[in-house]
């Protein structure tokens, strides 16, 4: 038998397991390998924990040891937790709710962003300003997996809260303009469901921050809008309507939200 020590370091994602927690990135420290009759026998001397926002956790481990991080809220907490993060698809559990995957863009105006809705025309629907069952209800619509080019609404919708309005005028996900609005003070920290539910005929939004291709975005829920856009919520919320083409017969914007654009040949 020939025994000696090494270090192994690697990064590896564990999905959830318990308590709608998840473990994040690990690294393993120091390994023993022991060579017994031709066959390898591995035991961990000392394992070491991060979630990309603290300082390195390190534990004796002899055969094994739980160590739980909890999922971010938001997408705004996985980019703070790693600032190198892409856009794409994770993990999140808003005010402690079991966890589901989102769509998060990591570069828009500081990144951090959570998809909570998409409206595209692909697929024929369009849901009116009456739609109450769409538009006031805190049920799911189609797969993350393809939340930019077809319809989606988030579990986000209800769950997670805003301070932030952004335009984000796209074609099927690619953006070519946005701008972001601050939330009047008396509607921060809001859903959009709890939005939807509770305002009549009001402005939220007041002092544009920052934009791009757009001029202007507004919720009026007492309004049938002929324009058109994507307005995405806060760092940890976001709404998008699509369209096929400018002045289609498919160009809607029927959801009480308002947009202008400087670019009117967009399409």
């Amino acid at each position: 038998q020939n025994n000696f020590t090494f270090d192994y370091r690697r990064a590896i994602t564990i999905d959830n397991t318990q308590n709608s927690s998840n473990l994040y990135d690990y690294q393993v420290g120091p390994i023993t390998v022991d060579y017994v009759d031709g066959k390898m026998n591995t035991d961990f001397s000392d394992l070491r924990f991060t979630d990309d926002s603290t300082n390195w956790n390190d534990h004796d481990w002899d055969t094994s040891y739980s160590y739980w991080i909890e999922n971010p809220q938001s997408c705004s907490q996985v980019l703070a937790r790693n600032p190198s993060a892409t856009s794409g698809i994770y993990t999140i559990s808003p005010n402690g709710s079991d966890s589901f995957d989102v769509y998060c863009d990591m570069e828009t105006d500081g990144g951090g962003w959570t998809l909570i809705m998409n409206l595209d025309s692909n697929d024929g629907t369009n849901h009116h300003y009456d739609d109450t069952t769409f538009w006031t209800g805190d049920n799911t619509v189609g797969s993350v997996s393809s939340a930019l080019t077809n319809d989606f609404k988030s579990k986000s919708f209800a769950l997670n809260n805003s301070s932030e309005i952004m335009v984000w005028v796209h074609n099927e996900g690619s953006q070519t303009g946005y701008a972001t609005y601050n939330t009047l003070a008396s509607y921060q920290d809001k859903s959009f469901y709890w939005l939807l539910n509770n305002l009549s005929a009001t402005t939220i939004t007041s002092t544009r921050v920052n934009n791009t291709g757009t001029t202007g975005a507004q919720y009026n829920p007492d309004r049938v809008q002929t324009e058109y856009g994507d307005i995405f919520l806060d760092h940890s919320e976001a709404l998008v309507i699509n369209r096929q083409s400018a002045w289609a017969s498919d160009t809607y914007n029927k959801n009480r939200i308002t947009t202008t654009l400087t670019n009117n040949d967009y399409s």
